[in-house]
């Protein structure tokens, strides 16, 4: 249980919390969390600061040296720059997990990184509680009568679920299933969403913002039936997206 306090710190950092006091003392732990098990993961590499180097994807894993190589996202060239043996931090995705593991930069160009692992914390299910703050847009209907559709504001959203307003009532455990989901304004993609109401609310800050006479309702939502690869792609965009806003933030 010890090991779960640095993780828990470093997702209140993740969500702009303190930065936590690092422990580096810990052995690697590298039987079945060898890096090996993440190839193909898809992740964020963060400074001790929690500010995002890059996203990336481990593709390789050298047992004699007991490096990870961790390749540009999408092939975009890596634009950051570590020190020799910096340490760092990686927030992996592996399949219904987040993970958090410590490490040192060993090697580094415009297209990988090499890191050298220091502690593996690992947290099931850390994902589901992070929320992504949203600006896109999305259609919004009742199951099997998709012909009703209405326009929505997406609100945020995290690996299990995602709030919308409309000026459209629905109900709690109503079936909606979310069209031309944008998570943000000209994202190169979207997505079809299905899910379903778990609550309602208002807020004091809409009273005034009327649309067709009604005031918006927000509808928290639980997601129905994604597949890994879809939850995967949302993950990926989440991630993308956080990394946007911590270079605007920094810009």
């Amino acid at each position: 249980m010890d090991n779960m306090s640095p993780f828990m710190d470093a997702v209140k950092g993740w969500m702009g919390g303190k930065k936590p006091e690092e422990d580096l003392s810990h052995p690697s732990t590298l039987d079945k969390k060898t890096g090996k098990a993440y190839l193909g993961s898809l992740c964020r590499v963060l400074n001790f600061d929690n500010i995002c180097y890059f996203v990336g994807r481990i593709e390789g894993y050298d047992p004699e040296c007991d490096e990870i190589k961790i390749s540009s996202y999408r092939g975009d060239q890596i634009l950051s720059h570590a020190e020799y043996d910096a340490p760092i931090k990686l927030q992996i995705l592996s399949g219904d997990q987040v993970i958090l593991f410590y490490a040192h930069v060993k090697r580094q160009s415009k297209d990988f990184w090499w890191v050298h692992p220091i502690n593996f914390v690992e947290r099931e299910d850390q994902r589901d509680g992070f929320r992504q703050v949203l600006s896109g847009t999305a259609y919004a209907a009742l199951m099997g009568q998709e012909e009703k559709k209405v326009p929505c504001q997406l609100v945020d959203i995290s690996l299990t679920g995602i709030c919308f307003r409309c000026t459209q009532e629905f109900h709690v455990f109503d079936q909606i299933l979310l069209t031309q989901a944008a998570l943000y304004p000209k994202a190169p993609h979207s997505y079809t969403l299905p899910c379903v109401i778990h609550r309602t609310f208002t807020r004091e800050s809409d009273a005034q913002k009327v649309l067709s006479a009604h005031s918006f309702i927000y509808y928290g939502c639980a997601f129905m039936r994604l597949s890994q690869g879809e939850k995967e792609s949302l993950f990926k965009d989440i991630f993308l997206l956080q990394q946007r806003e911590r270079t605007s933030e920094m810009d």
